[in-house]
Order: structure tokens, then sequence, then C-alpha cells
């Protein structure tokens, strides 16, 4: 009878206790040289050693440690990102190393971005340690955000040269950019096509990317980007989404742990389809944004129950921000599709299918937010399920009227709208407010686009529903928005919109009805960005005496 093998047990290593301060807070080994390592003379970072203990001091920690404690710590622990040396194998510039800090900082800040915690945590910190164009990337948002230290204004287009801090940040804000361009370039040239690999850096350095033009507040190159990376990825992009929102089969995400790369399958969505819905005011990116998202897979549209309600807010954020990427695709390949007067709906009956889909879950979410309402919750969460309940509400209403070709149903919501109305505003006059007391770090991600999808939202009810009242106040309030320094490029759209409006309510009667033929389509519009200038042309629903539908064409300046 053989001896029972016992289980074996781990070599015992002792901790190291050696080491500088910097490698032991990064948890790395450290080299040693004296008077500086040289990993801290690589990043350019002030390298010290603690003075090695006494023998007294080694006694007193190990009786202190075998004191029972009575009471708990009550020490605040603040949370920041895993240490990490993000350095990878690249050569930064001396004094590099600050900009990497810099971007732990700013990730810590967006903590508050509960849609993408674990892309910011863990994604991009791990892939930096083996990809240099990535940790350009990052070194290149450090420095923007180090330039956001020494300046008081949103924007980084034209640095002030009078301010010499925010002009150098500013400028290595820039350089690290295009060495991270460069080396992007450079990994792309020199591997395969079909490597998974490939397709997950592509990914990775292409959400970077946008986040670093969005941050820069240039997004056109943030729209063009979107395209171009999503174009890129078409067939791979959103395999991983099932009816619960959780990764299942991606084919750019591990099998293990890689929750980040479905946010970032995500966010590129939704990031392509507020563009596309820009696509006749700005074709320079728009129809890039457009093309991608016809593109993406359409077998099935995966749309989110709400999670349970004991579920953690960061669940509930991610769920809702799936559950709009589901309807903005929805309402992006309707809208494209009416546009382009390629087929019917009547002979389509799969928008009818995902309509009935997206309005049931729609529903189950409405419950699931006033249940919430009425948990003791904290002012501000209580705040933001406030705000989510009423993106819900507006997203049935849309959804709900999208495919009536004769416009009743929005006769019908009129009331509905109304009542969305001052609450939607009162939180917009909130939104705002806090926009005006910048806290140093950069523009929250999760506010930009919810925002955004706001103003989208705003402009089609606007349009939408002939209530004068209704319409009025809605682009009254997209017009607002417009001040939030990320979405002023969005102006265009919006003075395009009254227009519209404009056009219409010259048509309206004395008994108050907007009749069918001063009721209008979108024929195109213009928007000269130098200029300012905005010139739309409609055409009427239905033709006139003469069988012609007849056209307008309205100009406005907006500067």
């Amino acid at each position: 009878m053989t001896k029972p093998q016992l289980p074996r047990r781990r070599t015992y290593k002792p901790k190291v206790q050696t080491g500088c301060i910097q490698c032991k807070g990064a948890r790395i080994k450290c080299p040693e040289q004296r008077p500086a390592c040289a990993r801290c003379q690589r990043l350019a970072l002030d390298c010290c050693y603690l003075p090695p203990k006494s023998k007294q001091q080694g006694q007193n920690q190990k009786r202190a440690a075998s004191m029972r404690r009575i009471l708990p710590a009550t020490a605040i622990r603040i949370r920041t990102p895993p240490s990490s040396s993000l350095s990878s194998r690249c050569d930064l510039e001396p004094g590099g190393g600050i900009y990497l800090e810099c971007f732990r900082e700013q990730v810590a800040l967006m903590d508050q971005d509960l849609d993408m915690t674990d892309f910011w945590f863990r994604t991009v910190l791990r892939a930096s340690h083996t990809d240099d164009s990535i940790t350009y990337a990052i070194a290149s948002i450090g420095a923007l955000a180090r330039t956001r230290k020494h300046s008081s204004r949103w924007l980084f287009r034209n640095p002030d040269p009078h301010n010499q801090e925010e002009s150098a940040h500013y400028h290595t804000a820039v350089m690290y950019h295009n060495k991270a361009i460069t080396t992007f370039r450079r990994y792309i040239a020199s591997s395969k096509p079909d490597d998974a690999d490939v397709h997950r850096t592509i990914l990775i350095i292409t959400v970077l990317f946008v986040v670093l033009e969005i941050f820069h507040g240039n997004n056109r190159a943030a729209d063009a980007l979107t395209g171009s990376g999503i174009l890129l990825l078409k067939d791979k992009m959103l395999h991983s989404l099932g009816i619960t929102g959780v990764s299942r089969s991606s084919s750019l995400a591990g099998l293990i742990d890689d929750q980040g790369i479905v946010e970032a399958e995500l966010f590129l969505t939704r990031c392509a389809a507020l563009c596309s819905k820009a696509f006749d005011l700005a074709p320079y990116a728009h129809a890039d944004g457009m093309k991608a998202m016809l593109m993406m897979p359409s077998s099935g549209l995966n749309v989110p129950p709400p999670p349970d309600g004991d579920a953690s807010i960061k669940t509930f954020s991610f769920q809702f921000l799936n559950l709009l990427t589901a309807i903005l695709i929805w309402h992006t390949r309707v809208r494209a599709q009416r546009h382009l007067d390629i087929i019917s709906f009547y002979k389509y009956p799969e928008f009818f299918q995902q309509q009935r889909e997206l309005l049931t879950q729609l529903r189950g979410w409405m419950e699931s937010y006033k249940a919430q309402l009425k948990r003791r919750h904290t002012t501000n969460i209580l705040h933001y399920f406030e705000r989510q309940s009423l993106f819900t509400k507006l997203a049935y209403i849309i959804v709900s009227c999208e495919l009536d070709p004769t416009g009743n149903l929005w006769d019908s919501m009129a009331p509905d709208c109304a009542e969305l109305t001052p609450k939607f505003r009162a939180h917009l006059d909130a939104e705002l407010d806090d926009q005006s007391k910048p806290d140093g770090s950069l523009i929250s991600l999760e506010n930009t686009f919810m925002w955004a999808i706001f103003l989208t939202a705003a402009t089609n009810v606007s349009a939408s529903c002939r209530d004068r009242s209704v319409r009025l106040a809605w682009i009254h309030m997209a017009e607002i928005a417009t001040n939030m320094s990320f979405l002023k490029h969005l102006r265009g759209n919006v003075m395009a919109t009254a227009l519209f409006i404009r056009a219409e309510e010259e048509g309206r009667d004395k008994a108050g009805v907007i009749p069918p033929s001063s009721r209008y389509d979108l024929d195109t519009a213009t928007w000269n960005e130098d200029s300012g200038q905005v010139c739309l042309r409609v055409k009427a629903n239905v033709a006139g005496h003469d069988g012609r539908r007849k056209t307008k064409e309205l100009v406005c300046n907006i500067k």
C-alpha cells in the first residue's frame, strides 16, 4: 500500500526588502544601482532608498505584528489603479516617466466612467507592458492631462504661447502621439493580418487615439478614427455581446478576465453611431461612421434586460450603455435605409421585430429604475438613477415612433415629451453648472456620451414632434447643450434642425395644424465651419397639385 502523497507546498521565498522606493512601489525587481538605479534613470525619476533598519526597529515591528488589534483601522483608502511599469520596452524622453504617472492619476479620476473601468484599470495597463505604441499613447494622454493642470481653458487645439508650462506639456503630448502612430504603423506592417493579437491591438490603440482626440477637443479627428477603426474590425466587432451583455465568445477578447475589450467594442460602436447621426452636415468623417454601422453584424440585435435590483451601479451603467448601443445601431440602420430609399420598411420585417424587442426591454428598464428610485440610496446615486430613468423614457418614445410613416404617433406622444421637458432641463442645468467648475481632470467619457445622445435625441424630438410648444422647448434645450465644451462641434446639427423647424412652422395654419403639404423631409444640408454658415434644403412630404414636391432652401449663420 503506497503512502498517500501530501500536497506540494510552494517553495518559501523571503520578501524582498531591498530596492529603491519607486521600484518597490511598482512591485518590480530593482536593479539597485547607487546612487540611482537604471530604471529610475531611464524614466527620469527621483531614485531614493530607505535607510537600513536597525536591529531594534526589526524587533519593534515583530512585537507590533503580534499585538491583537481591538478596533478596526479608520484610515480612508483612495482607490488608485494597480502600480505597474508602464514604460514597457520603449525609451521615453528624459522626464517622460512623469507623464505615465499623470496618466495613472487621470485613470483614477476616470473611475467615475463606470462603463470602462476594466478597460482603463486592466486592459490598457497590461497591454502597455508588451506594446510600445500603447505606452506612447498613454504617455500622450498623460501629457495632455498635465497640460490641463497649467491651463484654465477646456480645449488645447492652440496652446497659449505665453504659458510656457502649458505649451511645453502640450507639445510633449503631440510628440508622444506621433511616436505612437509611427510605432503602431511599424507593428502593423510587420505583423500577419489574420493574427488575433493584431486585431486586439488595433482595437486598443484606436480607442486610445479616439479618447486623446476627444480630450483634445478635435472631434473631427475622433470621428474619422472611429470610422477607420471599425471598418478595419467590422467582421470582428460585437461578437461578444450576449443577451445579458456579458462576454461569451468574443473574437477579440481573451478567455479569462478580458471584460475591458468588450467595453472597448461598445465604446467604438457608440462613437460610430453618434458621428453617423450628423452624416448630412459633416461628410468628412460621418460617411465612414455610417458605412461602419451598416457593415456590423446584423443577425439578431442583442438587447440586455435590466440587472437584478441588488446589482452594483457599475453593472447598471454597463448594461444600460449596452442597451443604448443596441438602440443606436437599430436607429442608425433604420435612418440610413430611409435616407437611401433602398427598401420599403413594410417589406423588411426585421426592423419591426427588433423594435418590439427593444420596447419590451425598455419597459423592463423603466420598471427597474422606478424600483431603484424608491430605495434608500445616497443623493448622488438617486440623481444618477433619475437621469437614467429619463433617458429610458425618452428612448421608449423615439423607438415607438420611428417606424410610423404618418407621424401620428408623434402627435399622440406630445404629452409624454412635454412631461419630460422640465425634468431634463433641470438635469441639463445641473450638468452645465458642474462643467463651470473644472476639477483638474479631463472630460468624463460617460457624461460625454450621455449628453451627446441627449443632443441627438433632442433634435430628433424637435424635428419629428409637431406640437409647437414641445418642439420649441426641445430645440432650445439642444441649443443650450451645445454650450458644453465637448458638444460644441454639434452646433451645426442643432442649427440645421432649427432651420427645418422654421420651414415647417411657416406653414402652420390658423387652427394650429401643419398640413401634410407643409411637412418636409431633409434633402441636403451643409455646414461651413470656417464661416459658420448652415445651408438647408428640404422637400415636401407630399406632392402638390402639379404633381411635384415643393422644396425650400434656408441659410443661417451661427457665428
